[in-house]
């Protein structure tokens, strides 16, 4: 298990990273708020994901909250991610197939909440899944369940 406590950029990231090599599930403070000036990007990677009710919020503008590339396997629970004004969308996810977000609320940016692009990559972003996710715009909140296959 890695923990995070730290609320800063660089920590965090570096957290993602570990998870990532280590293959332990990232472990975030529970109800914690985490303000993030670029986004968080996981490029080739497999990480689990537990937030415990933790938000991560863009603080700077930026495209995305939370990058995925090629072919990243993400499984995300109990995690809110809000793009806010401050980013284009909350999650960027290009390639990024077999993503997997449980339990997740995920707040729109400024044009939308999640972007899913294949950009090339291999696989591009088939059997994406968002179980039991709330997704909010313009003060509506839908609740989904949805398997994305291209």
């Amino acid at each position: 298990m890695t923990d995070m406590h730290a609320k800063d950029y660089p920590t965090l990231q570096a957290a993602f990273d570990d998870a990532a090599c280590t293959g332990k599930t990232l472990h975030l403070t529970p109800r914690a708020e985490y303000n993030v000036a670029a986004p968080i990007v996981l490029d080739s990677v497999n990480v689990r994901l537990d937030g415990h009710g933790a938000t991560i919020i863009g603080a700077a503008p930026m495209q995305s909250v939370l990058a995925l590339k090629n072919g990243v396997w993400l499984r995300s629970y109990d995690l809110t991610i809000s793009g806010g004004k401050m980013a284009k969308h909350a999650v960027h996810c290009a390639g990024a197939g077999q993503s997997r977000f449980e339990d997740c609320t995920f707040y729109f940016a400024t044009h939308d909440g999640v972007h899913l692009a294949a950009e090339g990559a291999a696989g591009g972003n088939d059997s994406m899944r968002f179980e039991r996710c709330r997704f909010q715009h313009n003060g509506l909140t839908h609740d989904a369940i949805v398997t994305i296959n291209r």
